[in-house]
């Protein structure tokens, strides 16, 4: 806002009498500016579908306890190695340097002056919407790539904060990953991981060991049609010309079939009376 009576005259250097920047930079320590996120997990090996419970706790550089909040993250690690995705460093994203420059603009133009419609409700036969009911009572089984998430876990005072969960039904590793955040503006990030295996389910490990019998049986089979297929060899191979030489004989066959079938019913009258005998006169 202009203070004062208008400048008499235009500056020499061209300038805007209303305004003047200036600019000053700065550094940030960036070393004061993280905190550690120490992560474990109360089960280091525990069977799928079991619960897990999570535990995280945040200090700074001087091992001190830190009060603040994390994201929270249980994922499938061989999904993560897809990509080798971690969680960003938000120290360098948030405290990184930025050119000197200053920008005017009117966002007056971005005002939305009406009220949007409201989207329609969804109802039966699409998926959802209001029914609060189970729309599809088919029998799932609990795969997921995405064991648990949190968006907002705070610590108490002490810096501690846990989560419980129930695992999917993967036999996996699953890796925990947290991204913290303090009021004052600090950040870390921290990780571990834990596994869900078959042998931790008596059932479901009895159903894995039945495989190797089944392999091996499968491979017994699979030799014995071998040596089948490997002695049968020859006497195909010997068959192949007789096959062949039957072919003119089948047909002298087919074409004397018919005075056969002539010379059979004329022998018929004979054989009845050779069997009864002649009548007698």
């Amino acid at each position: 806002m202009r203070r004062g009576p208008p400048p008499a005259s235009a500056p020499a250097d061209g300038a805007n009498v209303l305004a003047r920047t200036g600019f000053a930079p700065f550094t940030v320590a960036l070393d004061t500016k993280y905190v550690t996120a120490t992560v474990r997990a109360d089960a280091v090996v525990l069977a799928p579908g079991a619960k897990q419970t999570v535990r995280f706790s945040l200090s700074d550089a001087a091992h001190r306890p830190v009060q603040g909040e994390a994201a929270l993250m249980v994922v499938n690690d061989a999904v993560l190695q897809l990509t080798g995705y971690r969680p960003p460093d938000l120290v360098k994203l948030v405290y990184a340097e930025q050119p000197i420059s200053l920008r005017y603009a009117d966002n007056r133009g971005a005002l939305v002056l009406t009220t949007p419609s409201r989207p329609l409700e969804k109802g039966w036969g699409f998926g959802g919407g209001l029914s609060s009911g189970d729309a599809d009572p088919r029998v799932r089984r609990a795969f997921s790539a995405l064991a648990y998430f949190a968006g907002a876990v705070r610590t108490d005072a002490h810096g501690n904060a846990s989560a419980t969960f129930t695992l999917p039904d993967d036999l996996t590793t699953w890796r925990v990953m947290v991204v913290s955040t303090t009021a004052d503006g600090r950040f870390g990030n921290g990780e571990t991981t834990f596994h869900t295996t078959a042998e931790q389910n008596q059932a479901l490990a009895a159903t894995f060991h039945v495989f190797p019998t089944f392999l091996q049986q499968s491979k017994l089979t699979m030799a014995d049609l071998q040596s089948f297929s490997e002695n049968t060899n020859p006497l195909v191979v010997a068959l192949e010309p007789v096959a062949k030489n039957l072919g003119p004989t089948m047909r002298s066959v087919d074409i004397l079939a018919p005075y056969l079938k002539q010379l059979f019913i004329k022998l018929g009258p004979l054989i009845t009376a050779a069997k009864t005998g002649l009548p007698a006169t």
